[in-house]
């Protein structure tokens, strides 16, 4: 139950990190030697290099057309599947 708990608060935190384009918000999630795997990129290692693809991602979400909507959907569902695995 408690690990339910802890991701329903990751996942809230991702999305309201997202929603308000909180670039900063989104990378406290992750621990400074973490890794995280878009698949349309290569591995991203560390804080950092997960920093610039956010600030990257946020950028591009205007650029292609993207409704936030649509965005949110496609990430949570890459969120979930790396948490809650």
């Amino acid at each position: 139950m408690m690990i339910q708990k802890i991701s329903k608060q990751v996942i809230e935190t991702w999305i309201s990190g997202f929603h308000k384009e909180d670039v900063e918000q989104l990378t406290n999630l992750f621990s400074k030697d973490a890794t995280f795997y878009d698949p349309r990129y290569p591995l991203l290692k560390g804080k950092n290099t997960i920093e610039s693809y956010y600030v990257h991602l946020l950028s591009e979400t205007t650029a292609w057309g993207a409704t936030m909507l649509r965005v949110l959907i496609y990430m949570v569902k890459i969120v979930l599947l790396y948490i809650l695995v």
